[in-house]
């Protein structure tokens, strides 16, 4: 009973500056199965204080991570089993069981993965013909929140990405993107969803150069920013990307970088 005694004051000897350089030393996995052994330690390990120290430490060993298409089910290349970051498997079978285990997925019922980040958040269509709801969702934590009905449009949107906001690797906020597919030239049409306000809004974004055509599906999203892969008036691929977050002028165009050997071609549709 003594020695019980004595383990718990040593504990409080030690200040959040110690606790904050032994913990940060550990696996992911360990640091968050600690927040449920001892109150101060949970407050601690969340604080911003605390993952800078964490990235820090670790900030040259390599995270899990996963190349995924949302058209094909498989994973392109992968990378896991890390110890640091504490994902024993590839992130498409937490997808895939998060899936299954949330979302009613039999006939007529369709549930589908259509935007993915570079953060792992990820965004579900789920739904039949009569009603088709998104959920933005955590695979990993299984956290996911179900994003309002968009308003009526008169054009074709269609599904185009996910943005995300970071500050200190903390994701502070989200956006989706749709898309009017039915003119995709020199101005592109969206309709967007903020997390930070709840609401649904349109926004229309000008190129400084001429467009002739837009992939509307699977962009990249990376900081805040979607990237299309387009075509200008000669058939020369291009790169098109706007950053979802951008204020002042920069807010309502999107920026246009042809390939280094792009040259006049047919486009490339595959």
């Amino acid at each position: 009973m003594e020695t019980e005694n004595k383990k718990k004051k040593e504990i409080i000897f030690l200040t959040d500056d110690l606790w904050a350089i032994i913990l940060a030393r550990l696996p992911l996995k360990i640091i968050t199965t600690s927040k449920l052994v001892y109150k101060q330690w949970k407050s601690l390990v969340e604080s911003p204080f605390f993952r800078k120290l964490f990235n820090t430490h670790h900030q040259n060993s390599h995270s899990s991570w996963s190349i995924l298409c949302r058209v094909l089910p498989e994973v392109a290349v992968a990378h896991y089993e890390c110890e640091t970051w504490g994902l024993p498997r590839s992130l498409s079978s937490y997808i895939s069981s998060f899936i299954t285990h949330k979302f009613n997925t039999q006939f007529p019922n369709v549930t589908l993965v259509v935007a993915y980040t570079h953060v792992g958040l990820i965004l579900i269509s789920s739904g039949n013909k009569l009603l088709t709801y998104y959920v933005a969702a955590n695979p990993i934590s299984r956290q996911c929140v179900e994003i309002p009905q968009p308003p009526p449009t008169v054009g074709l949107y269609f599904t185009s990405g996910l943005v995300t906001k970071l500050e200190d690797h903390v994701v502070l906020g989200y956006k989706v993107v749709l898309m009017d597919t039915s003119n995709l030239d020199d101005v592109i049409s969206l309709l967007i969803y903020s997390s930070e306000t709840g609401l649904w809004s349109f926004k229309t974004l000008q190129s400084h150069l001429t467009l002739s055509g837009l992939i509307d599906y699977n962009p990249v999203s990376l900081y805040g920013n979607l990237y299309w892969i387009g075509y200008n008036n000669d058939y020369g691929e291009v790169v098109v990307f706007h950053d979802f977050y951008a204020t002042g002028t920069e807010s309502d165009r999107c920026q246009v970088t042809p390939f280094p050997d792009g040259g006049t071609k047919p486009p490339n549709l595959k």
